[in-house]
């Protein structure tokens, strides 16, 4: 196989005094020949792409552990799952490292610093890498970890463009990996798959609510995996990951609904809407009775993490849910009064976060309130919340979701009209949008 780099490039102090708490200082690099070995690119690496990419390692690596990390875990910087079991991963695959300079450099890209070019090349070379993937082959456990985590890092990656389209299109190759693997593994106890699964289904599903199609999820690992209540919180969902689940269901009976909309009037039809309405009032009772599940805080939390606001966050997202229930199946505009009041106290809890880490997960739930949103005060405060959050966590696709939202009340301006944001977002061609 062809190295990704050249012989000796890759011989950078990334151990080098830094203020990074101990626990999350990078281990050793490996310089063998054999740790520097990546699945053959299409071509050999230009020296332009060397120069460009590997000259920034030490900068951009060193910006990701200390600073953009914190920016993606609800837990806080104390502790942040996906960065200890990204740690070994990067140190034995240049593919890897390559992607997490891709995203790096593009988030620092965004805010300023003089990365445009490193962030376009280290991207595109990991783009030909990752579509060149066979997940069918016998894969190797390293290359599962490598090609899994490559995959989610684009996703990532994107992200921070705002414009997930790549993603999307190699949803189905993530999810089918995803499967194969935690088919044959002992998940409850393996710590590295379980960060990878979480990641995975939590962009997946907060990309799919954006389709009136049915997503193609797999409905068996995500209720599996979602449900399981003894392990420890992951740095996406925390607290919420079990409202996730519903969210799965909601996204398929609204996909039922935009389905049969699409058919002629009938009495049919109008049986089959019916039969809907009466699942959506069962997933609501369901959804009700949800609570914190037993041993959600059985592992201890990281020091600094707040337990309160990680339990705002949860009944955040129950609220959440019901409005998009509320949206997508039952047609419900800020006219209705139950769903400007779920609105409202979605607010209200979002304005509790505002600041902390659990504010990176929120985009979902504060995009929902501004459509339920009637009056000119209130989204004018939406659109403060969105603007505070977006000079926080500094990834494009914020604004990119509020623009929708901005669509939104284009054609709704009173607050009296019901408008299917999920078909406006599909007609969007020139962006695929995520609540990621």
């Amino acid at each position: 196989m062809l190295p990704l780099f050249a012989d000796g490039a890759l011989e950078l102090d990334l151990n080098a005094p830094h203020p990074a708490p101990a626990a999350m200082q990078p281990p050793p690099f490996d310089h063998s020949p054999s740790a520097l070995q990546a699945p053959p690119p299409p071509n050999p690496p230009q020296p332009n792409f060397i120069a460009s990419v590997v000259d920034h390692l030490p900068a951009l690596y060193e910006y990701w552990v200390n600073s953009f990390s914190h920016v993606l875990s609800v837990l806080g910087p104390g502790h942040n799952p996906q960065v200890d079991n990204m740690f070994p991963v990067v140190q034995r695959s240049p593919l890897v490292m390559c992607a997490l300079i891709a995203w790096a450099a593009t988030h620092r890209a965004n805010i300023g610093h003089p990365y445009e070019e490193v962030a376009r090349l280290a991207t595109e070379f990991t783009e030909l890498q990752a579509d060149q993937i066979d997940i069918e082959r016998d894969l190797t456990p390293n290359e599962r970890e490598e090609y899994m985590w490559t995959l989610l890092i684009l996703g990532g990656t994107e992200i921070v463009q705002g414009d997930v389209k790549g993603w999307v299109r190699r949803l189905p190759m993530t999810r089918r990996l995803l499967c194969k693997v935690v088919e044959t593994i002992d998940f409850d106890t393996t710590i590295t798959w379980q960060a990878l699964a979480y990641n995975c289904a939590y962009h997946d599903i907060l990309a799919s609510l954006t389709t009136t199609q049915i997503p193609d999820f797999p409905y068996e690992l995500y209720n599996r995996i979602l449900t399981a209540n003894d392990l420890e919180m992951d740095s996406y969902m925390g607290a919420t990951r079990r409202i996730f689940q519903f969210l799965t269901d909601i996204a398929a009976l609204a996909g039922k609904v935009s389905t049969i909309y699409g058919q002629p009037e009938s009495r049919e039809r109008d049986r089959a809407l019916g039969l809907i309405v009466a699942e959506a009032e069962a997933m609501v009772t369901r959804l009700h009775a949800a609570d914190l599940p037993n041993g959600l805080f059985n592992h201890p939390l990281p020091i600094g993490t707040d337990r309160a606001l990680l339990i705002v966050s949860f009944y955040t997202y129950k609220l959440a849910a019901e409005l998009y229930l509320r949206q997508s199946v039952l047609r419900c505009g800020p006219s209705d009064l139950k769903t400007r009041r779920l609105g409202v106290r979605i607010i209200g809890n979002i304005h509790q976060i505002l600041g902390t880490p659990n504010e990176s997960q929120m985009c979902f739930p504060l995009f929902l309130a501004g459509v339920a949103t009637a009056d000119a005060k209130g989204r004018a405060n939406v659109e403060r919340i969105f603007h505070r959050f977006s000079s926080r966590v500094q990834v494009r696709n914020v604004m990119a979701v509020l623009n929708l939202l901005f669509e939104v009340w284009k054609r709704d301006p009173d607050g009296d009209r019901y408008v299917d944001w999920r078909k406006l977002a599909e007609e969007q061609m020139d962006v695929a949008y995520s609540f990621a």
